[in-house]
C-alpha cells in the first residue's frame, strides 16, 4: 500500500470515530448495535488513568491494557510489513521466528480477551 493511501485510510478512520463520537456519543459500533459493551470496552478510560498514574483504575477499566504495546506492534506489522522485514534483518532475527512469536501473540491476545470479556459479561459489566 502507499503511504498516501495508509494516511488516508487513518484520516477516514478518524473521521468515522469523531462522527459516531458527535453524533451518538458513544463511539464502540458493537454497542451501539448489540447494546452491550465490545471485548475491548473501557481500554479507552484505562490508557487515561494510565496517563493519570492512577494504575489502580486502569486494571478496574479493563485489565489488558497492558497487552496495548503488542497490540500495536503487531498493527504496524500488519500495515508496514516490508519496514518490519528490513528492521528484522538490522536485528538479526529471521522472519520465520518473528512470524512464530506474532502468531502465537495474536492467539494468545484473542484467547485473553475472550476470556476477560466472558468473566466481566458473566459479573454484570455493562
Amino acid at each position: 500500500m502507499r503511504p498516501y493511501k495508509t494516511v488516508a485510510a487513518l484520516l477516514l478512520a478518524v473521521c468515522v470515530l469523531l462522527a459516531f463520537w458527535v453524533l451518538g456519543g458513544r463511539l464502540c459500533i458493537f454497542a451501539r448495535i448489540t447494546g452491550y459493551p465490545c471485548p475491548g470496552c473501557g481500554m479507552t478510560r484505562a490508557v487515561l488513568a494510565v496517563f493519570r498514574g492512577d494504575l489502580g483504575a486502569a486494571f478496574s477499566h479493563h485489565p489488558l491494557w497492558v497487552t496495548l504495546p503488542v497490540i500495536a506492534l503487531l498493527l504496524l506489522r500488519a500495515v508496514f510489513p516490508a519496514a518490519f522485514d528490513r528492521m528484522l534483518t538490522r536485528i538479526s532475527v529471521s522472519a520465520a521466528v518473528y512470524r512464530r512469536i506474532e502468531s502465537a501473540a495474536a492467539v494468545l491476545l484473542l484467547a485473553a480477551f475472550l476470556l476477560v470479556y466472558i468473566l466481566r459479561l458473566t459479573q454484570g459489566f455493562r
